[in-house]
């Protein structure tokens, strides 16, 4: 049986967070990242996906929520608790 992706130590990358409701665990995976401030191909390799990927999941992300560009990404990820300020 094979393992659904997800990062080191989470064992919930099956079900999506309070936080950001319906969103697919990895695109929550790919936000949290953005909002830390890591580049496409950071988190393509810390993730082990195309870099093409990534910014696929930031597309979708964008267009779901309504924004524009990275910085309103991370303002979102603030203000919903994936990361600090």
């Amino acid at each position: 049986m094979p393992c659904p992706p997800s990062s080191a130590g989470t064992s919930s990358a099956a079900k999506p967070t309070k936080a950001t409701g319906s969103r697919p665990p990895r695109e929550e995976e790919i936000l949290k990242l953005i909002a830390e401030g890591h580049s496409g191909k950071e988190i393509a390799e810390m993730l082990f996906i195309s870099p093409k990927t990534v910014e696929r999941h930031r597309a979708n992300l964008l267009e779901k929520l309504g924004m524009k560009d990275r910085l309103e990404l991370t303002r979102y990820a603030i203000r919903v608790g994936l990361i600090e300020p």
